[in-house]
């Protein structure tokens, strides 16, 4: 999932519209098994109101769906997310 988004963005440099519409046909389609659909599926919702990278608000729901109550991230995009935590040097 991250890796197709990742292309959809800087190979083919697609809109976040086109983006966030192919990611919800992925999400929806019975046809396609998606590891970790409910944390992908909260990913895409953060996704879509944030200004991150989709793989960064995946792999702060994976680690929240582990138990961990932050990720943290040099990342200041994802860090204006409550599952971020900003790692200053």
């Amino acid at each position: 999932m991250c890796e197709i988004i990742w292309v959809l963005k800087r190979a083919y440099r697609y809109d976040k519209s086109i983006i966030l519409n192919i990611t919800q046909q992925l999400l929806s389609n019975n046809e396609i098994r998606i590891a970790s659909h409910a944390q992908a599926r909260a990913a895409y919702n953060d996704f879509e109101r944030g200004n991150a990278d989709f793989s960064d608000y995946f792999i702060a729901q994976l680690n929240k769906n582990s138990g961990c109550k932050v990720t943290v991230s040099f990342d200041k995009k994802a860090c204006n997310h409550q599952n971020f935590k900003y790692l200053s040097s």
